[in-house]
């Protein structure tokens, strides 16, 4: 949501009817905060980074899979971090989602 602007609430009548639009300059992401995340928080977000790479960069979608094993690791806390895949994954997935907001900024 931080690239895409959409600020909005859902109502009886439906899922984001109520809300703004308001571009960022800039984005910082501190990779480290995923690490206080709990594991069902990781989950929730990886689902979000391979639907992205499912619908539009099957590269990354393949790297997810041969990865999977160590970023699956990382969520149980089995692995230590790995800060150059994880950065690298949410590079990748940001620019996704940042040409989707290019094309159509209100993903409509």
């Amino acid at each position: 949501s931080s690239i895409g602007g959409k600020t909005a609430i859902d109502t009886p009548h439906g899922k984001n009817l109520i809300g703004a639009f308001w571009q960022p300059l800039r984005i910082f992401l501190d990779v480290h905060y995923l690490k206080s995340l709990p594991a069902r928080e990781w989950s929730n977000g990886m689902a979000e980074v391979i639907k992205s790479a499912a619908i539009k960069d099957e590269a990354l979608f393949e790297d997810l899979e041969l990865h999977c094993g160590c970023l699956m690791a990382m969520v149980q806390g089995v692995k230590p971090f790995d800060t150059a895949l994880i950065s690298d994954i949410i590079g990748r997935t940001a620019s996704i989602k940042a040409n989707v907001v290019t094309e159509d900024e209100r993903e409509s």
